[in-house]
C-alpha cells in the first residue's frame, strides 16, 4: 500500500512545512494522507498531493484563516473565493489605515516632545507658525479659566463623549486645545469659548459631525509652568491650550 508513498518526514521537506503542520492539516481535513500504516500509524502521501499543499499555503499567504481553506477547498466555488478575498482585502485596507494613523500620532508626539524641550521660561510671550491643521470642537460649558481644573475636566469630557457618539477615534489629551475669542483676550478677559481636538487630514466623508476649521496661522504663545504648555491667540482668534 505504501509503495510509491512519501513519507510525511520527507513530505514536509519537499514542501518546506512542519511535520506537526502535516498532521494539523489531517486533523482539520485540509489534506488526508493517502496511506496511514495500521501498525505505526505512520502517514504517508502521494506526490499529487503536493499541488494541493502549495494551494492551501497560497491561501494562507493571502491571510486566508484554515476554517476559510477548508470552507473553499470542500465547495470549489471560485464566487466564495472571490468573497472572501475581498472581505481580507477590506480589512487589509483598514489595518493600513489604522497604522496611519498610530504613525501620524507618533509623528506628533515626537514633534510635542522637541516643542517641549524648547519652550521659554514661564510667563514668556513669543510668536511662532503652526502649519494647517484640522481640529473639531464644541463650545465650553464652564470657563474653566476662572474656575479650576475640575470645571476644565468636565467640558474635556464632554468632548470625548461627543466625539465617541460621532465615531471618532479614541482622543488623548495632548491633542486637546482650548481657545478663546480675539475680542476677548485683547481685553485680558480670559472666557473660554471652545474645546477641541487637533487631529489629521481626514477624508470629508470620514470626519464627524462636529465643528471643524483648518488654517495656517502665527500664534502668540503665553508659557506657563504646568504638567502641560498653554499656548495663546492665533490670527484667526484663538487661544490654544496643547
Amino acid at each position: 500500500m505504501k509503495e510509491g508513498l512519501i513519507p510525511i518526514g520527507k513530505m514536509a521537506a519537499m514542501n518546506r512545512v512542519s511535520v506537526p503542520t502535516l498532521r494539523l492539516y489531517d486533523e482539520k481535513e485540509l489534506l488526508k494522507p493517502r496511506y496511514i500504516d495500521p501498525e505505526t500509524g505512520y502517514r504517508y502521501y502521494d506526490i499529487n498531493q503536493n499541488a494541493r499543499l502549495e494551494m492551501i499555503a497560497y491561501m494562507k499567504e493571502l491571510g486566508m484563516s484554515l476554517a476559510q481553506i477548508t470552507q473553499v477547498l470542500q465547495k470549489e466555488d471560485i464566487s466564495l473565493i472571490e468573497e472572501l478575498l475581498s472581505q481580507k482585502n477590506e480589512q487589509i485596507h483598514q489595518q493600513m489605515r489604522q497604522l496611519k494613523a498610530q504613525h501620524d500620532a507618533v509623528e506628533r508626539a515626537i514633534l510635542s516632545i522637541e516643542r517641549y524641550r524648547k519652550s521659554p521660561s514661564t510667563g514668556t510671550f513669543s510668536l511662532e507658525y503652526i502649519d494647517r491643521r484640522f481640529a473639531w470642537g464644541i463650545p465650553c460649558s464652564y470657563n474653566f479659566y476662572q474656575d479650576d481644573v475640575h470645571s476644565y475636566e468636565k467640558v474635556l469630557r464632554e468632548l470625548r463623549l461627543k466625539l465617541e457618539s460621532e465615531g471618532f477615534p479614541q482622543i488623548h489629551s495632548y491633542n486637546i486645545g482650548t481657545s478663546i475669542l480675539r475680542e476677548n483676550f485683547l481685553d485680558g478677559c480670559f472666557v473660554a469659548d471652545r474645546i477641541f481636538i487637533f487631529t489629521g487630514d481626514w477624508n470629508e466623508g470620514d470626519r464627524p459631525a462636529c465643528r471643524w476649521w483648518k488654517a495656517a496661522c502665527m500664534p502668540v504663545s503665553i508659557w506657563i509652568t504646568t504638567t502641560t504648555k498653554c499656548a495663546a491667540l492665533s490670527c484667526c482668534g484663538n487661544i490654544a491650550r496643547r
